[in-house]
């Protein structure tokens, strides 16, 4: 019945009738038996397979998706039996570089092999897809998978398609198709580059018409089973909906179609036609929104590949947004530096990797202002990412004098003359990237307002030497249910997931609600001649810092501490979500000055600088009562005057190498030093300065940081 060249397993299958595979007979596992295997336990034996995983950890991906990918994995390995004569495992993640977190050697049985998933971290980075296909050719060329014996390879790749590098990432997969390695991609992401996924994958066969599949649609596991088995006797039933979706009342549409689909095992696509589709009343026919497609005319039909509808506009994964116009406002006025301009770009660059630009979605235009205002790049030259990409890099650093109200007067006429798809709800942003120094304040408030009036959002980012809170408060929209506040810094990216989170959350329930989960630390510095009103007004800030958070206490709340500095360092509030916003205004109310310790004849005080009490603070405080998960923050008060801020900002770019909390500092009093403020922050955005405590108003900008939206 066997060939000691097949090896100890073979795979059992009926083909015309007969039970042979290149004329060699079936050897029956220990599982099996029966002349032809078919008293068994768990179906014929596959043949010998190594599966590689390949996951997206960059930015592109949330913490949450990062776990999709590898609850996928766990899912796969349900299925099949895991073992050196079966199915083999190897686990790659890739973001600024690619890593083998399991190797085949190390998923020799299934617990072991799900002990080692468990413990794979999420290590945000770009997203340099290249470097993970790579490293899965050099994987299954150094498999030493079963001398003689049939065995195939595939290479399970779960991303969003938004490669750093994509002709990169083309070559490849190219490369690791043809070393016979059968390539399926997974789409996972807020955004999914569909092409990016079909030009990594192998190309359709028998088995299935396309290998680009969402990651939770399981077609790609029972896709490879069917190859490896030829066992799937399941049949799919599947609904196709031709609709504009012009319902009147979408919510009750979706509330029956939910307890529809918890009674009855179908699959409905909804394929949206005309130019008119109302998306509300599609999205409520269908379970997720990777199952709605759109076409206008029907021209767009040819670019279908999905394996159960062939017909495409535009594939919804997970959440899709709201065609939307997005104006970028650039200060490029001599408070800028280059190395500062060259941030903001690279904000821009950020943005537009987190989106898919096309007609249908977001387009972009970018204005500069200096002593006049430029269009640099309209809304009609940013039909695809590439082109968008390479106009961007072009963009000049040209200082003058700093006419905010000018750029913003422009931003104001591109939106009136968006050409945008006409019959569709289209949305407009303007992102105003400044440092709030404007040359005329009052005619940069009322330029602000004309937008705002035009239905623009404005949301506006600080960057620069020092900021304006103020201005930037007058430039941008209020805050909302979306964001408290629309005032953030340029490295700060709750400005892009508070847009995306508006044009979603529309549309689907893929985005959460606000998040509170944050650790805010206040450090008093009470040296350096605090005198009794710059204490009092430090801690009326800190009594306003509390009362505008909100959702103070519980897990997954926000929590306070409160340390205090004079020659050393006091407790005064621990960390505890067990703590109400009562509960901590009453402890500022009856917070007392700090006296200096008093040491001995014959011993001398050690004194503890600033540098050494943030530290101690981030180190003892944070390790100590901090949450895992949660946002760190430290508030510094202070008056600023250091004998030597230059050597306080080098301990303090040491200190932000080092840890992940972001530091916001408050100077107090008449008499601030500046200098001294800007050596403890990273970013100018982060230090604020209130002169008599009348000006806590601004420090509501905070409030988007400690309150922030995460898009799933």
């Amino acid at each position: 019945m066997s060939n000691p060249r097949i090896g100890r397993v073979v795979m059992c299958v009926y083909m015309m009738g007969t039970m042979k595979i290149d004329g060699y007979g079936c050897q029956c596992k220990n599982r099996s038996f029966g002349h032809c295997c078919e008293q068994l336990l768990s179906g014929c034996a596959p043949f010998p397979t190594d599966v590689i995983f390949v996951l997206d950890s960059s930015i592109s991906q949330s913490v949450e998706q990062f776990g999709h990918q590898l609850d996928f994995v766990l899912q796969f390995i349900d299925h099949v039996n895991i073992s050196t004569e079966e199915f083999q495992i190897a686990i790659i993640t890739f973001s600024f570089d690619a890593k083998v977190e399991i190797t085949f050697n190390q998923s020799s049985n299934k617990d072991s092999l799900i002990n080692l998933i468990n413990k794979i971290q999420f290590r945000p980075g770009a997203t340099f897809t290249d470097k993970g296909l790579s490293l899965a050719l050099e994987v299954a060329r150094q498999s030493e998978r079963r001398e003689g014996m049939v065995t195939l390879t595939y290479a399970f790749v779960l991303t969003d398609g938004m490669s750093t590098k994509r002709d990169d990432t083309r070559i490849a997969a190219k490369a690791l198709r043809d070393a016979n390695v059968r390539v399926i991609a997974i789409g996972i992401g807020r955004e999914v580059s569909h092409q990016e996924l079909i030009d990594i994958a192998s190309p359709g066969d028998q088995y299935s018409p396309s290998y680009v599949f969402s990651v939770g649609d399981f077609n790609a596991l029972y896709a490879l089973l069917k190859q490896a088995l030829l066992d799937v006797k399941e049949l799919e039933k599947f609904l196709v909906v031709l609709s504009n979706g012009q319902y009147e009342d979408p919510s009750s549409i979706k509330d029956e179609m939910a307890r529809f689909y918890d009674e009855v095992d179908v699959k409905v696509f909804v394929v949206g036609v005309g130019p008119d589709v109302n998306m509300d009343g599609l999205l409520s026919l269908a379970k997720e929104a990777s199952q709605v497609f759109v076409t206008k005319d029907g021209i767009e039909n040819s670019k279908t590949y999905s394996h159960a509808v062939r017909i495409y506009v535009q594939l919804l994964s997970g959440c899709a947004p709201f065609p939307t116009d997005v104006i970028f406002v650039l200060d490029s006025s001599i408070s800028q530096s280059v190395e500062q301009f060259g941030h903001q770009l690279d904000f821009v660059l950020q943005f537009i990797d987190h989106v898919n630009i096309s007609t249908e979605e977001f387009q972009i235009a970018i204005i500069t202002f200096s002593f006049d205002a430029k269009v640099e790049i309209t809304f009609n030259q940013s039909s695809n990412k590439d082109s968008l990409i390479n106009l961007i890099n072009k963009i000049q650093f040209r200082p003058g004098a700093t006419f905010t109200d000018k750029g913003l007067s422009l931003a104001l006429e591109v939106a009136r003359q968006s050409e945008r798809r006409e019959g569709m709800v289209t949305l407009t942003y303007a992102f105003v990237l400044t440092d709030g120094m404007s040359t005329k304040r009052d005619d940069t408030r009322i330029a602000a307002k004309a937008l705002r009036d035009a239905n623009v959002r404005v949301i506006a980012i600080g960057i620069g030497r020092e900021v304006s809170h103020q201005e930037l408060i007058d430039i941008a929209s209020p805050g909302d249910q979306y964001s408290p506040s629309y005032v953030f810094s340029v490295g700060d990216f709750n400005a892009l997931y508070a847009l995306l989170k508006q044009l979603v959350d529309i549309t689907c329930d893929d985005c959460t609600a606000l998040s509170h989960f944050s650790d805010i630390v206040f450090l008093l510095d009470e040296g350096n001649d605090m005198t009794e009103n710059k204490f009092e007004i430090s801690v009326d800030v800190m009594k306003s810092i509390v009362e505008n958070t909100d959702n103070i206490g519980g897990y997954e709340g926000a929590t306070f501490a409160l340390l205090q500095l004079r020659n050393s360092l006091k407790y005064v509030i621990r960390q505890s979500s067990g703590h109400s916003k009562s509960d901590i205004i009453l402890q500022l109310q009856i917070l007392s000055r700090m006296r200096n310790d008093v040491c001995s004849k014959d011993d001398q005080c050690e004194e503890i600088n600033i540098t050494t009490a943030i530290n101690e603070t981030f180190h003892n405080l944070y390790n100590s009562t901090g949450r895992q998960g949660a946002r760190k923050f430290l508030v510094v008060l202070s008056n600023g005057q250091y004998e030597d801020p230059s050597s306080i900002k080098d301990e303090m770019a040491r200190f932000y190498d080092e840890v992940d909390v972001k530091v916001f500092v408050v100077g107090v009093g008449p008499d601030v030093n500046m200098d001294g403020l800007l050596s403890l922050a990273k970013e100018a955005s982060q230090v604020f300065v209130t002169k008599d405590g009348i000006e806590n108003s601004k420090l509501i900008v905070m409030q988007s940081e400690f309150t922030y939206n995460v898009c799933k």
